[in-house]
């Protein structure tokens, strides 16, 4: 269906719809099929796990690019928890039928995507992406699309084991295992290393420090980035290391294309977003923290950050042991230190860790997986 709901109609002599026309997600099926009581279904999910809508791809197109790939996302349900979320898709041959009644005989097959997701209250990334892996392969060898219940039925009874102790669940033949953290673990998170430690390749010391002080001083942040589950891996790292405070303002860390009014909201906000969803919005406000996970830059208004009050003494020692963990600084981080920063661009000047420049440098790694 178009974004608006109502099912789109075409002749057979209608163009093959562009990179832009994109269509609106639907739920397929669902296990178990009635909400349970602790956990119900957010009825949101479809348009997280395509967060820039569904478009239909030619058979030449999907040849080039035929890989699954795997996303993450965080939901914040009405009574203010969080519910975590992985799903991965791919893209599957569309029923002959549909194509000649939407889109014509003439471009041959056509491809849409598909997805398998997974809901847990828990944030156990690595065990709900191992366990999406593992169906997309009962998928493929199965050929049956939606799953049978039989194949995800050892996900839904799955329980995880207390503090310190670790949690296997087998499915499909393959054994998948994730250690719950320690009642002493600080800051206490479930992701794996590499995943927690994604946003430290993403950018350097200066300006993780500086986005991680503007977080504790309760100001609009907004990640970018073109792969949704660094967005996740970002924000929930950050949050994290809040520790002994809790973000407890709007929080989302993959914005839907549905949703990008949020980024209008008079609230602070740790939001991320993809390419495709800023430029379906209007403007990004002036007192919105823009940082470019891909390329090393931090955005903001010159008077934002003198919110950003670190005590100096605390902070030198704070970047010193940062930077062994850190990429490197981006080119424009020299000028900053001579006290010439270079022009951030956006709404006011570009603000690295000390206001006074934007940091570039190279782009972040890939979330995508075979």
């Amino acid at each position: 269906d178009r974004p608006g709901g109502a099912p789109a109609r075409a002749s057979p002599q209608r163009a093959f719809p562009d990179a832009d026309d994109r269509f609106q997600a639907h739920v397929l099926a669902r296990f178990p099929e009635q909400d349970r009581p602790t956990t119900p279904f957010p009825r949101e999910c479809p348009d997280f796990c395509f967060p820039d809508g569904i478009r239909l791809v030619t058979l030449e197109e999907h040849q080039r690019d035929p890989m699954p790939v795997t996303n993450s996302f965080v939901l914040t349900t009405a009574d203010r928890t969080r519910v975590y979320g992985v799903c991965i898709t791919w893209m599957d041959a569309l029923d002959a039928e549909v194509v000649r009644r939407f889109v014509g005989d003439a471009h041959g097959p056509v491809y849409a995507q598909q997805a398998v997701c997974l809901i847990s209250r828990v944030p156990a990334f690595e065990l709900l992406i191992g366990c999406c892996r593992q169906l997309y392969r009962l998928h493929i060898t199965h050929a049956t699309m939606p799953l049978a219940r039989v194949h995800v039925q050892p996900a839904l009874d799955a329980r995880l084991a207390p503090a310190g102790a670790c949690t296997r669940l087998t499915l499909g033949g393959l054994c998948l295992e994730v250690q719950t953290p320690s009642q002493l673990d600080i800051p206490r998170s479930m992701a794996s290393a590499s995943d927690w430690m994604l946003i430290t390749k993403c950018l350097d010391a200066h300006n993780l420090v500086a986005v991680w002080g503007l977080l504790l001083a309760e100001q609009k942040v907004l990640f970018l980035s073109a792969h949704t589950h660094v967005l996740t891996m970002a924000c929930e790292t950050l949050v994290s290391v809040l520790y002994p405070f809790r973000w407890e303002h709007v929080y989302v860390p993959v914005l839907p294309s549905r949703l990008a009014n949020f980024l209008q909201a008079p609230v602070p906000f740790l939001v991320g977003a993809t390419p495709d969803v800023i430029h379906a919005t209007d403007e990004i406000p002036s007192d919105v923290v823009q940082v470019h996970l891909d390329n090393n830059t931090v955005i903001l208004d010159q008077a934002l950050y003198h919110k950003l009050r670190l005590p100096p003494r605390a902070k030198r020692k704070l970047l010193r042991k940062m930077q062994r963990v850190c990429r490197p600084p981006g080119p424009v981080h020299a000028d900053r230190d001579s006290g010439n920063g270079g022009n951030g661009g956006g709404n006011g000047n570009g603000g690295g860790a000390d206001g006074e420049g934007a940091a570039g440098g190279a782009a972040g790694p890939p979330a995508s997986d075979g």
